[in-house]
């Protein structure tokens, strides 16, 4: 125990303390000039609250990552193994959509995401809590599509086409409809849920219950088709989200109304109350649903469950430490520096920025160490950790300019996402198998707590300032960085598939395509 919470605790330092300190230097440099007087309490004062923030974001992340270990994973192996041993696919669908709804809920990314997107009117419960349940339903419905896939052995590039062909003909089609112009600012949000639900919620457990129908099959393809369910998965928001926005479109007195101040006022204090009803209500079905289990299926000894137990209540606790140190310091400052460089006379400097912060998180997540030492493992050192590392910041830095030139110039997603994803698609017909599916799997890795936090933040902020007068300028160019950030795996790590099938291939060494290879969020 005192190890795991020693290395959980290692993993949190090196995922917040990097990108910390540069944000720490970046924002005293843009502070000296008003630096005098109250505004030096002021900035001194915002500046301290930043730093208590990132202590509390690695103590949540900490009691988080330990409490889903503890708790979540065990569970997730239980579950993907009673569903084998039923054999019924009736009771597959029925478990991995409820699965699918409930581990979405509790994402702590989502949840910061959510906060940020006036989807629907009413108050901002009302529309936190509509949001989460509209992505949890897409992420259920599509995590079944997933299982069907692996029962039915239905190839995965072939579906990925089909269900990104059909997203994007809406995206293109329906704002051309009359009335539904409004429609187009719900497309970077759907594409952003899509990255920030495959989190350390939802990984672990698709993984495991992938894994465990799949062992249901005998044949050679097994192995590789327990691969792919979290990027089919990840789907489900982008639909869901674009369904919503039609659902809203229908409405033609329904307007998007960005208020960038509507927090601004709460306190640390005020976030930690408001996240531990919130959290308590997100956190409640998935106790319900592991009780029903142990009564009817796991019937697990005493002392086993009440380390289950334990386990949640640290998971609990880790959620609302995170989400008000995020709430409260992290998208804050994210925002304070995005509309401090948005104000300068060269404020193009935003997307080198922005390149070189996206270049620094990525180095930090632990997500993308776990991954980076994966694949240097599955390719026998052909493919290095160090050479991952620089593809992964590479290619981050590249996402993250090309999120800021949106900010910048307010160019459309479609013409950065598409070409995107048909190069991804282009690269699936090249690729080894083998590294296709864990592209497709990875693409939540490097979205994780800075990025769902303090760039996000950053990119609100700038285009707050730059909105000239129209706030839907906001819904249309801030969000879409995590959708880039998403979508950065299906080219990097597909174009390090073919670099390693080229030395594969002058070594004349056969690709190894039994091995499984488990990824973590």
């Amino acid at each position: 125990m005192k190890k795991q919470l020693l290395d959980k605790l290692k993993e949190s330092i090196q995922s917040v303390v990097p990108a910390t300190v540069v944000v720490i230097v970046l924002a005293v440099l843009l502070m000296i000039p008003s630096f005098k007087g109250d505004n030096a309490l002021d900035n001194t004062m915002f500046l301290i609250s930043f730093l208590v923030c990132g202590v509390l974001l690695i103590i949540g992340l900490t009691l988080f990552q330990l409490g889903s270990t503890q708790s979540m994973l065990p569970i997730a192996e239980r579950i993907g193994k009673t569903i084998t041993k039923k054999k019924s696919v009736l009771f597959m669908v029925i478990i991995g959509f409820l699965i699918g709804v409930l581990i979405t809920i509790a994402e702590p990314a989502l949840w910061v995401l959510s906060e940020q997107f006036p989807a629907v009117p009413g108050n901002q419960v009302a529309n936190l809590f509509t949001i989460l349940f509209v992505v949890g339903v897409g992420v259920g419905f599509f995590l079944v599509l997933a299982l069907l896939r692996i029962v039915y052995r239905i190839p995965l590039r072939r579906l990925l086409i089909i269900c990104y062909s059909v997203i994007f003909a809406i995206v293109i089609i329906v704002p051309l409809i009359p009335g539904m112009e409004g429609f187009k600012e719900f497309v970077p949000f759907a594409f952003d849920s899509s990255g920030v639900t495959t989190g350390p919620m939802a990984v672990p457990f698709i993984m495991s219950i992938g894994l465990g129908v799949s062992a249901s099959r005998s044949d050679k393809d097994a192995a590789d088709d327990s691969f792919g369910l979290v990027g089919i998965a990840s789907i489900g928001p982008i639909v869901a989200v674009l369904i919503l926005g039609v659902i809203v479109g229908l409405n033609p007195e329904f307007q998007l109304i960005w208020n960038f101040a509507s927090d601004a006022n709460l306190t640390l204090g005020d976030y930690l109350l408001q996240y531990l009803w919130q959290m308590a209500i997100a956190i409640a079905p998935f106790v319900i649903f592991f009780i029903i289990f142990q009564l009817t299926t796991f019937k697990l000894p005493k002392k086993q469950v009440i380390k289950i137990i334990i386990g949640l209540v640290y998971t609990y606790i880790g959620l609302v430490i995170f989400l008000a140190g995020a709430n409260a310091g992290y998208l804050p400052m994210g925002k304070f520096l995005g509309s401090e460089i948005a104000k300068l006379d060269f404020n193009w400097i935003m997307i080198p920025a922005g390149m070189v912060l996206g270049a620094i998180v990525v180095a930090a997540e632990p997500s993308v160490v776990v991954l980076n030492q994966q694949v240097e493992d599955m390719t026998s050192g052909a493919i290095s950790k160090k050479i991952m590392l620089i593809f992964m910041s590479v290619g981050m830095a590249i996402s993250i300019g090309l999120a800021m030139l949106r900010v910048y110039t307010g160019i459309n997603i479609l013409f950065i996402l598409i070409p995107g994803y048909a190069i991804a698609i282009i690269l699936s017909f090249i690729t080894p198998k083998k590294f296709t599916a864990i592209a497709i799997d990875s693409g939540g890795a490097v979205s994780g707590a800075m990025t769902s936090t303090f760039l996000v933040g950053f990119s609100l902020g700038a285009a707050e300032f730059l909105n000239y007068g129209d706030s839907s300028y906001i819904f249309l160019n801030a969000f879409g960085l995590v959708a880039f950030v998403a979508m950065l795996p299906l080219i990097t790590i597909q174009i390090l598939g073919i670099i390693f099938k080229v030395k594969q291939a002058r070594l004349e060494v056969p690709i190894e395509e039994e091995e499984i290879i488990e990824l973590e969020d």
